[in-house]
């Protein structure tokens, strides 16, 4: 098994440097023509100096680089169903463009401006238009997302349906530096980010007004692992991070350092396996800070179960703002708790138990002024949490 990984890291070592050479499109009859001599060549660079819309699904094969003089330089689509981009290649890339849905504002209702299918395919230093529907579907091994920027919806209507910027099909995924800009009230995505099959790492990010800013729904036959740490969720609609099993598995998720902000109202972190079903494994949530801009709304809502949940070291709420329940675990919940060192700020209720943890430990945390209802709880359990 061993040699198998040595020959198949060869290949994919050589595939990518196998081929070279720059395909200026604007030596080219058509974009497309461009594509086909890099083809041809075995790989090399497609450079776009200027802006141009494509006619139709551009498909991207092994060892091309897409790239652009500046970001300035757009390549669009005004199609309302297909893929402006197909990486269907090795080892494939876009670099320093702007890429965008020109059609009429609400219009594009299937299709994803850049479809990642290809093993090791990565976009860098990209900025994607307003309005695409679903902008990125991640659906393949080792992809990554660097330097991203979704500019929001801030003219008109969103398509329908669950529209979002970054959508994790299957695979595996690193992003980093991503940008989810602002909506227009009414015209928010409703994702930022969904995982519902992938080994997802997101760090030093940030995601502002999505309906859902991280979405975790397995489905059955899916597994989803997903590592957040850095990111800043803000003006969040419903839930900043949502982790609800749609039939299938949550392996784990692990929220570290992260700034999280629900609208008024909203919820920073719900955790959900009754509504859909499923299972939950593991959910660590250390050192974040989740706050709230006025009354109401949940910091941290369980509902159903989860085999071990870690939550350490966060602050919950704050003088500006306060939640209903800070942290909030309701009725019939039964898996094993850690809830150490937290500050929690709510009004009225800092930590609300509304079942009986005979596998937890819930201790040392400050209440600042709000209600720890106990649920009636035995202090082995619950204990020394400062009022």
């Amino acid at each position: 098994m061993k040699f198998i990984y040595f020959i198949l890291a060869i290949i994919l070592n050589t595939s990518a440097y196998a081929s070279s050479g720059i395909f200026n499109v604007s030596s080219y009859p058509t974009p497309a023509d461009a594509f086909i001599a890099a083809d041809l060549n075995g790989g090399g660079t497609v450079f776009f100096d200027a802006s141009v819309t494509l006619p139709s699904t551009q498909v991207v094969n092994n060892n091309i680089k897409i790239e652009c003089s500046n970001v300035g330089v757009v390549i669009s689509t005004i199609n309302t169903t297909q893929d402006l981009f197909k990486i269907l290649g090795t080892n494939t890339s876009i670099n320093h463009c702007g890429i965008a849905f020109t059609g009429t504002q609400g219009t594009k209702t299937a299709g994803y401006l850049v479809n990642m299918l290809g093993l090791q395919s990565s976009l860098l230093d990209v900025t994607f238009g307003p309005y695409c529907f679903v902008c990125v579907q991640i659906n393949n091994i080792n992809s990554s997302l660097t330097d991203v920027r979704f500019v929001g919806n801030v003219y008109g209507p969103v398509a329908p349906g669950l529209t979002g910027a970054i959508y994790c099909k299957q695979g595996i995924a690193h992003l980093s530096g991503i940008s989810l800009y602002a909506s227009a009230a009414g015209s928010e995505y409703f994702f930022g980010v969904s995982a519902p099959n992938c080994a997802l790492d997101m760090v030093n990010s940030e995601i502002i007004t999505a309906k859902i800013g991280l979405l975790q729904a397995p489905a059955p036959g899916d597994n989803s692992f997903v590592k957040v740490t850095t990111t800043y969720f803000d003006n969040c609609i419903s839930y900043c991070i949502l982790i609800q099993p749609n039939g299938g598995p949550v392996g784990y998720t692990t929220l570290i350092g992260n700034e999280i902000g629900p609208t008024n109202g909203g919820t920073g972190v719900q955790v959900n396996s009754v509504a859909q079903g499923g299972h939950i494994d593991t959910i660590k949530l250390i050192g974040n800070t989740i706050f709230q801009y006025g009354i109401g709304g949940f910091g941290i809502n369980l509902i159903g179960n989860v085999d071990d949940l870690i939550v350490k070291d966060n602050t919950v709420g704050s003088n500006l703002g306060k939640f209903y329940a800070a942290f909030d675990i309701n009725a019939g919940y039964t898996g094993g708790v850690t809830v150490m060192g937290n500050s929690f700020w709510g009004a009225p209720h800092s930590l609300y138990l509304g079942s009986i943890l005979t596998n937890s430990q819930i201790k040392f945390n400050r209440l600042n002024g709000g209600i720890l209802s106990t649920g009636g709880n035995s202090p082995i359990n619950v204990s020394d949490n400062l009022p």
